[in-house]
Order: structure tokens, then sequence, then C-alpha cells
């Protein structure tokens, strides 16, 4: 490539830089300061508290299973790594959402563990905790990050089932 090509690509590209540098100045410029986001969150957080805006309500993965007040119930389960679980429900994170499997869909709860393997120069294979929850629907594999997180809950899903 000549010189005289590279001067104007990137001549080109600079011109190119300063329209996009111009344009994040002014979105810059128009966002919200720390105290603006602070003042609009508080105030969803009270419309929230109020009942003026609803708050999110997670979805059932089965379809005729619902259970009554599934908001209340999140807010009262207990946290187990990325899951919540409570009386009820197990709920799990769905992106920006929570689903919810209701534990009187649940016939039979397994313990099994997963192989990962990875590396490329040397391989790594690493035994990992799961949970398979068996529905009517199917099964659904609960994955843990430690085994003592599994047994915690196998204890709390096999008391409410037998209860």
């Amino acid at each position: 490539m000549k010189k005289s090509a590279i001067r104007s690509a990137g001549a080109k590209i600079g011109s190119v830089m300063k329209q996009l540098g111009s344009a994040v100045g002014t979105v810059l410029s128009a966002a919200h300061t720390k105290k603006d986001l602070i003042d609009l969150r508080r105030q969803r957080w009270e419309a929230v508290q109020k009942g003026d805006q609803k708050m999110f309500t997670p979805s059932c993965m089965l379809d005729g299973r619902e259970i009554e007040n599934a908001k209340e119930d999140f807010r009262d389960a207990q946290r187990i790594e990325q899951y919540r679980v409570s009386k009820t429900a197990l709920y799990i994170p769905d992106g920006m959402r929570w689903k919810y499997i209701p534990l009187n869909a649940v016939s039979q709860v397994e313990e099994s563990f997963r192989v990962i393997s990875a590396g490329h120069c040397v391989p790594v294979r690493e035994k990992r905790p799961e949970v398979d929850l068996i529905t009517e629907a199917g099964t659904v594999h609960i994955s843990l990050e430690k085994q003592a997180n599994m047994q915690k809950l196998l204890e709390i899903l096999r008391e409410t089932m037998d209860s």
C-alpha cells in the first residue's frame, strides 16, 4: 500500500471519530447526574411501595400450576447461590426476570454431578453438583457451585415435599 493511501485512510478515520465524539458528547451532556438517578430510583421505589406501580411478578414454568401471592413468597424465600427457595416454590433467574417451579408439582428430587471439561493445552475436568427436579412436564437441572449448597437445597426441598 502506498503512503498516500494510508494517510487518506487515516484522515477518513479521524473525521469519523470526530463525528462520533461530538455525538457521544451530546449524549453524555444529556445524561442525568448521579444525584438525579438516585432521586429517580427513590421515586420509583416509593411508587412501588404505595402500589402505584407494579413490582415484577415471577412467572410459573408449568402451565396451570401457578401459586397465590408469588411476589410475597419470593420476598420471603431463602437464597441459595443464584436461586431462591421457599415453602411453596423454587425461583430460577431468567435474564432480568424470575421464573418458578411450584414444589407441589415436583414428584422427585435427585442429586447428581455434571462433568465440565475445559482447557486447550492442559485438559481440566471438574465435577459440579447438580439437583434434578422431576416434574410431570420433564426434568429441570439446577446447577450449583458448591456441594454444601446442593445438600442445603436438597434438605429444604425434601422437607417441603414430605410435609
